[in-house]
């Protein structure tokens, strides 16, 4: 009879077991469904909360969170009350283990969506991982479109399955997502399918925008303002993505879209108009359409596709008392003279400093680098006029100073070419100052590894200029080990390794002093202290920038398209000038193609791996078989 009475009290124990089972399940399932159903009518106040802290009906989602608490809580507490039975019965048990892992398993996938939704909402931006940084803006780009304050629309009419500029669309995409987000009010993007799914829109489009050409992939429509249909844009598909095919076995390709939308729209900011910049052109400086390797045509190509119309200046009379800069130049760009060019130098003091008060101030970016042998002066540098100008107009001593590497750091040799050792190679790095006070030049350089050849050494003039309110700051500097020297009728390769013989005129010419390669000049307003400023630019107006070296320049050392940090910095120097600082140090974005070798073993690359995959998940298996016997 005990036995009997026994079983029946199991039996009512395991039916009082998954009643409550059952019951809680229902119950709690009950109030996950009307959880989930308020969740969609109630979504919209808990984003805008999330987004921009909007409380409006917040007592909407806050509602359907507590009913999912309640929802999850009444199965936990059905599982509590009825694990006291679970000893009573094996079936019992097995259902017990089961309905925890549901119940966690669901607890675990609320908590991850609930954490998956916030950051999603509250930092929205993709978190870039790529060593290109091709899913990420540019510092200078996010604080452009930050502080539009005329309405941007881009409309991106690209085909995402085409072959002939792989990435376009996807890149696009991913910064125009970006650039929306940071300032919806001013900055949208669409996009406008040009596959025929939509022929509408698009027909709509293009009879707003007769400049639009489908053609060779399409392209990205830019109009600003409030009347787009005067102010706008195209880019071609063909202008986003560039490749180098340099390496045949390792080609790149570059994203261009961020450089070529922001060039864009500084370029209808100022309602189409391009600035002009004109380069000297006379006095032994490269070509201006040259196309050789010592010629400028590359870099006047270049500045013409960035929107800058680039002019040649030359003297054109006899009179330079009667020649002057145009007033239409923005930026003078003195490419590196070679010889005397007295005949201008009259033009570019009236330019920096004129007389009319009314008159706009120049703005001038100087590349002045070794120049010849003067034999009758011991073989010094020539003198081009420059020199004195700069120090009585910007306060910036262009010394007859050579910089030529004795070794790098943590070398003992210099830049090595041709298996020789090249002292004629400087490695450039920014001052610490400029980076500390975030000059926009210094952090175009940043952790680069520049390499200029033919180097003089700047300095700061020591009685200023005689514009009192001129200050100049060191930007860039010479890394390394240097010597100085003046004779320019030497040879360096031969000096270099006298220098390396003689250890005791090592010691007096070697020095690890960082001599200055390029400054900037601005200036303060007339109330103010010139010296009283702890950031350049601060309360002060750029003037000029003046850099010792100009071979750079040429179209040697210039890429064709895409980045390159000569480039870069010569784009930077005018940029500067006229105080477009979004606009430095705006880089493409480069992929790298892999390409497989011709004789590729499939078995390695494909069935090897599957096979070493499957014998692990075997193996591992196996132990936890044995583990699980013993």
């Amino acid at each position: 009879m005990a036995t009997d009475s026994t079983q029946e009290q199991r039996e009512l124990s395991v039916q009082k077991a998954y009643a409550l089972l059952l019951l809680g399940g229902l119950a709690g399932g009950i109030l996950l469904i009307g959880d989930l159903i308020a969740a969609w009518y109630w979504w919209g106040p808990l984003v805008d909360f999330l987004r921009d802290d909007n409380r409006e009906k917040l007592w909407q989602p806050l509602l359907a969170l507590v009913a999912l608490l309640v929802g999850l809580a009444v199965p936990f507490l059905a599982f509590q009350a009825a694990r006291r039975y679970e000893r009573v019965d094996a079936t019992l048990r097995r259902v017990l283990y089961g309905y925890n892992a549901v119940l966690s398993l669901l607890l675990l996938a609320m908590l991850l969506t609930i954490i998956c939704v916030f950051v999603w909402l509250r930092y929205p931006l993709p978190y870039d991982t790529t060593q290109g940084g091709f899913y990420s803006l540019g510092e200078r780009t996010r604080q452009y479109i930050a502080e539009l304050d005329k309405p941007v629309v881009v409309y991106m009419l690209l085909d995402p399955e085409d072959d002939m500029y792989p990435g376009a669309y996807q890149g696009m995409q991913v910064i125009l997502e970006q650039m929306q987000s940071i300032n919806p009010r001013f900055f949208r993007f669409e996009d406008v399918p040009i596959d025929g799914t939509s022929p509408g829109a698009l027909r709509d489009l293009v009879k707003r925008f007769p400049q639009i050409s489908l053609r060779a992939g399409g392209g990205v429509l830019v109009a600003v303002g409030d009347k787009p249909e005067n102010n706008y844009s195209f880019i071609q598909a063909s202008e986003l993505i560039n490749f180098d095919l340099a390496d045949r076995a390792n080609p790149q390709r570059s994203f261009n879209g961020e450089v070529r939308l922001l060039q864009e729209l500084y370029f209808l900011g100022e309602e189409k108009r391009r600035p002009i910049v004109y380069i000297t052109q006379g006095h032994g400086e490269p070509d201006f359409s040259d196309r050789g390797p010592d010629g400028l045509a590359q870099l006047v190509q270049r500045l013409t596709n960035a929107n800058y119309d680039v002019r040649p200046l030359q003297v054109d009379t006899p009179d330079i008392d009667k020649f002057n800069v145009p007033p239409d130049a923005e930026v003078v760009v003195v490419a590196g003279p070679r010889r005397p060019m007295l005949d201008m130098i009259p033009a570019l003091k009236r330019y920096m400093n004129p007389t009319d008060e009314k008159a706009r101030k120049g703005r001038l970016v100087v590349l002045l680098g070794p120049t010849g042998p003067d034999r009758s002066n011991n073989n010094q540098m020539v003198s081009t006029g420059l020199e004195d100008f700069l120090r009585e107009v910007l306060g910036v001593t262009a010394t007859k100073q050579q910089v030529l590497t004795f070794r790098i750091r943590g070398s003992d040799l210099p830049i090595v070419r041709g298996n020789q050792p090249y002292p004629e190679a400087v490695l450039v790095t920014p001052v610490g100052r400029a980076l500390d006070t975030r000059h926009p030049l210094a952090l175009l350089v940043g952790e680069n590894r520049v390499i200029w050849t033919e180097v003089r050494k700047l300095e700061a003039a020591p009685g200023g200029s005689a514009n009192n309110r001129l200050q100049a700051d060191v930007v860039l500097q010479a890394d390394g080990f240097v010597w100085l020297e003046e004779n320019m009728g030497q040879q360096t390769l031969a000096t270099w390794q006298k220098l390396v013989l003689d250890p005791e005129e090592q010691r007096k010419r070697v020095t690890a002093d960082r001599s200055p390669v390029l400054i900037t000049v601005s200036e303060s307003p007339p109330t103010a202290d010139p010296h009283g400023f702890d950031k350049p630019n601060q309360g002060r107006s750029p003037r000029a920038v003046v850099i010792g070296c100009s071979a750079f320049l040429t179209n040697e050392m210039m890429p064709t398209q895409g980045g390159g940090i000569n480039f870069d910095l010569v784009r930077g120097s005018i940029d500067w000038c006229r105080e477009r600082y979004s606009t430095i140090g705006v880089e493409p974005k480069s992929y790298r193609y892999f390409i497989l070798p011709k004789q590729t073993s499939y078995w390695n690359l494909f069935y090897l791996p599957l096979a070493a995959m499957a014998l692990g998940v075997l193996g591992l298996g196996v132990i936890v078989w044995n583990v699980r016997r013993s």
